[in-house]
């Protein structure tokens, strides 16, 4: 498991969705961001995701590649859009200090 302890990076009063379909991936990241002090919801596609958004108020949404209709729905609310990156300690790193959102949902 490629584990986001001991980064040193808190992620206290964000609220991160987190759009994952294998159950795995999503624990782990679930469990890492927790742990950087995160508060996280975790659904397994987009239809559940645009469904969250009118219920909690969400700071960033980690999403997987090629989701650009999902990336736009959450821009449009103000949500910072996270592809997924290949290492939760690049995930991290973003999640600290954002990247422009255009920047993710173009997939660059």
């Amino acid at each position: 498991m490629n584990c986001m302890r001991g980064a040193g990076v808190d992620l206290s009063g964000h609220v991160i969705l987190i759009i994952e379909d294998q159950p795995i991936r999503a624990l782990n990241l679930q469990i890492a961001l927790e742990e950087a002090g995160a508060d996280v919801m975790v659904t397994h596609g987009s239809l559940e995701a645009v469904a969250r958004l009118e219920q909690f108020a969400f700071s960033a949404a980690i999403i997987e590649p090629g989701q650009r209709t999902l990336a736009r729905a959450l821009q449009q609310r103000g949500i910072l859009v996270v592809v997924k990156p290949a290492s939760q300690g690049e995930l991290l790193a973003r999640l600290a200090a954002p990247q422009p959102v255009q920047h993710a949902v173009s997939g660059h």
